[in-house]
């Protein structure tokens, strides 16, 4: 029997089939989105501002996706400016494109990545904790290997940043500015679509329905995803039988906020994702 996983996400539309679509179909899963969250771009003059001088730091952090949004958004800005005034010479300073760069998540390396904008490879880890370790060593050494490298890192984030990175710094006594790139809010339709499921699931339960529509799972993506989707409608989630998280900063938020976390993804990606629930529903054979 087909059973349904829910996704707090958007789904990709750039392609003709979402990953996670992809990957939970492929264990005779039927799925269906939510978009949790919607996110506006900050501070674009004042990062176009500091890339038309050269950097005061030698690392620059990208935490999620939505800050590398908002550095091309700045990026491609200058760069039609540099068109459309007919300048040889790029308006960016060219120092730029050799910071050390250190990125939070796999997906937002390859967002970044598309851009071509740096030409030092990244270090990327999946969460700040696992990429703290390796970073601040190597800003550390390479202070020692040149006392004029500017060991201060910039930091982009967003308004709902841990304080995980901040604190690893301060302890290593490396200087950061820290940016903020997007502030995050509640998907427009999140509310419309929520009412929709439950009225939905109350229906079939009133003409005795035999539940093959109702979910079976339930996927978080971010903490601040689970705020939104439980100040809406906390019962309805707590009686959805399995809950699962992303990663495991959300699935540390889902207990907090008093939701049982039937599994955490090994890995914040899709493949990952959809293999744990298979194996924990036994289907994995299929």
């Amino acid at each position: 029997m087909t059973k349904n996983v829910l996704l707090f996400k958007g789904k990709e539309t750039n392609t003709p089939l979402d990953e996670y679509e992809y990957e939970l179909e492929h264990y005779n899963y039927k799925t269906d989105f939510i978009p949790v969250l919607d996110s506006k771009p900050e501070s674009i003059s004042f990062i176009q501002e500091l890339l038309v001088q050269p950097p005061g730091h030698g690392g620059i952090i990208f935490t999620s996706q939505r800050s590398v949004d908002s550095w091309n958004q700045a990026i491609t800005t200058l760069q039609q400016k540099q068109r459309q005034e007919q300048q040889r010479e790029s308006i960016i300073h060219p120092q730029w494109h050799l910071l050390n760069v250190f990125i939070v998540g796999t997906k937002t390396a390859e967002k970044l990545s598309n851009l071509s904008f740096f030409h030092n490879e990244p270090i990327v880890h999946d969460r700040a904790v696992q990429l703290a370790p390796e970073m601040i060593p190597v800003m550390l050494n390479k202070k020692k290997q040149d006392p004029h490298f500017q060991n201060s890192i910039l930091f982009l984030a967003g308004d709902k940043r841990l304080n995980e990175l901040p604190t690893r710094l301060k302890e290593a006594d490396i200087p950061f500015q820290e940016v903020r790139t997007y502030s995050t809010c509640a998907h427009p339709e999140l509310t419309d679509r929520l009412v929709s499921k439950h009225q939905q699931r109350q229906h079939q339960h009133q003409q005795k329905d035999n539940g093959d529509n109702e979910e079976d799972w339930a996927v978080f993506f971010s903490p601040s995803g689970v705020n939104y989707v439980l100040e809406r409608n906390i019962q309805w989630i707590k009686s959805i039988p399995k809950l699962a998280a992303i990663g495991a900063t959300t699935a540390d938020h889902m207990k907090q906020c008093g939701l049982t976390v039937t599994l955490i993804s090994p890995k914040p990606r899709a493949k990952d994702l959809a293999a744990a629930i298979a194996v924990h529903d036994g289907s994995s054979d299929q």
